[in-house]
């Protein structure tokens, strides 16, 4: 159990110091309100979200209590808890399955968040190519899809199975493997691109799981189910207009893709847009309902369709 004099507490340290060094009377507020903040709990080793931890600081007294996850703890159990106090600093340690994650992000879901800063100047360039030149330079973009929808599956897949494992790579190793699905994904866009009806079916296949995607957001879709299936049905049947109308579909497939990869790619860095691959999940919880959602999302929509309007039209 951790010592809780203030001045060794680093849990402490980011709210209220007095100089270099945090102190009793530093760390807490000048007024008789409290002050709360609840941070996560990870195994140093495996990085897993293990519990929850709380910190009340108010003027008279420093309050910490740690809940550890136990889901199969659903009511509160005397003999999995201790607390401590030296009269102003208290510790509570409990177990109880509130310290679980509601909603956790897989291991891919952490490496793009991580370098998001990164994948929206990505987005925000292939959007613009798509969005204004996706007729005009079809074989690049057939290549693009190639090598995107390749490198995607890779990536996801790799990281699926590396998570399955209880494996938790370095950042290092984590890079090595998004270069080397890069690579493949670079030789599969290149043999997709010989492949020219494949490949449009493929484009068109992309915008049609945009396009679901799009919706499912839009109407805050709560199953799983009814979002994928939406995803599945447009591609479908994009897929197979394009083989009928290939030149109609290219130029509005590649300006919904590249608007929706702009309008994305600046959303990483203004924020406001929801996670789609959370979104069902935070329904699901409680975590987001409509009040919650953030209606920034709704002038990203409209952004979304103006590009996507001049970029048909350019």
């Amino acid at each position: 159990m951790p010592e809780m004099g203030c001045t060794d507490t680093d849990a402490y340290a980011f709210l209220y110091t007095d100089g270099d060094t945090p102190t009793c009377e530093g760390l807490r507020p000048n007024n008789d309100g409290a002050n709360t903040v609840a941070t996560q709990m990870n195994d140093p080793d495996t990085n897993e979200i293990t519990g929850v931890a709380l910190y009340f600081i108010s003027q008279d007294y420093l309050l910490n209590v740690n809940i550890t996850c136990d889901a199969s703890v659903e009511t509160f159990d005397p003999s999995l808890t201790t607390a401590t106090s030296d009269g102003t600093n208290i510790f509570v340690q409990t177990t109880h399955k509130t310290g679980c994650p509601t909603i956790s992000l897989n291991l891919i879901q952490q490496f793009f968040t991580e370098y998001s800063y990164l994948w929206g100047a990505v987005l925000i360039v292939l959007g613009l190519i798509f969005c204004f030149a996706g007729n005009k330079l079809i074989n690049t973009i057939i290549f693009i899809t190639g090598a995107v929808i390749s490198f995607a599956a890779l990536a996801y897949c790799t990281f699926t199975i590396l998570e399955k494992a209880d494996k938790n790579p370095s950042d290092t190793v984590q890079w090595v493997i998004i270069a080397g699905c890069g690579v493949i994904g670079i030789i599969l866009g290149l043999a997709l691109k010989r492949a020219r009806r494949l490949g449009i079916a493929a484009l068109a296949a992309w915008g049609g799981v945009t396009v679901g995607l799009i919706l499912s957001t839009t109407l805050l879709i709560e199953s799983p189910y009814a979002k994928y299936g939406l995803m599945v049905v447009f591609a479908l049947i994009l897929a197979y207009v394009a083989f009928k109308v290939e030149k109609i579909v290219i130029i509005a497939i590649t300006g919904v893709l590249g608007a929706y990869m702009t309008v994305r790619g600046i959303s990483l860095y203004a924020g406001g847009f929801p996670d789609e691959m959370l979104l069902q999940e935070e329904i699901k919880q409680g975590a987001i309902t409509w009040e919650d959602f953030p209606k920034s999302f709704y002038a990203y929509l409209a952004g979304i369709v103006v590009c996507a309007i001049v970029g048909i039209l350019f």
